[in-house]
């Protein structure tokens, strides 16, 4: 089951990303590909987590950190080192990068410009809050906040699916075989 869920993470991070760099050039792909995948992609999400978090209630390394001394359990990085055991460096780097970049001013700044949300309302683009109309849009306008409402979901995609393929990692890492010659 980690082996099927870890591919699962693996895909839907390569999707968030080829997503996301789609995106990035202002390309609206939400006219080519239905929105039920978006929705499909985001509830992935949590098909993948609800597994990982059973996992990490129950392990036991976790568990001594808590009880522990608190300057201990204040270190994320002593968390990560936990959570990201199996899972070699280049991997790890690449999952905290995607973290910090969905969570970047960058990203999230895609959705705070938009006073609203593009739509189509009796034909026109339009972008509306609250089912109010606040403005109607050029067709142009409409697939740059199209493009830019895709880019900051695909980020958390980018974001969950990278830690979760990051603590599913299957492979356990190689130990130092000259420390095992000398043996």
């Amino acid at each position: 089951m980690k082996n099927f869920l870890f591919y699962f993470a693996v895909t839907g991070w390569t999707i968030g990303l080829i997503v996301n760099l789609i995106s990035i050039a202002e390309i609206d792909i939400t006219v080519k590909i239905h929105f039920l995948w978006i929705w499909v992609l985001t509830i992935g999400t949590f098909i993948v987590w609800l597994p990982i978090v059973f996992e990490l209630k129950n392990n036991e390394e976790l568990k001594a950190l808590k009880q522990s001394n608190t300057l201990i359990r204040i270190n994320p990085f002593t968390y990560l080192k936990i959570v990201f055991k199996n899972a070699p460096t280049w991997l790890t780097i690449i999952s905290i990068l995607g973290f910090f970049y969905a969570t970047s001013p960058t990203n999230l700044n895609s959705l705070k410009s938009q006073k609203g949300i593009a739509d189509i309302i009796d034909g026109k683009y339009t972008i509306q809050s609250h089912g109010q109309i606040i403005r109607i849009l050029t067709e142009q306008e409409y697939h740059q906040l199209k493009a830019n409402e895709t880019r900051a979901i695909s980020g958390a995609w980018i974001a969950f699916y990278g830690i979760a393929m990051t603590i599913l990692f299957p492979f356990a890492k190689k130990k130092n075989t000259l420390a095992k010659n000398s043996d």
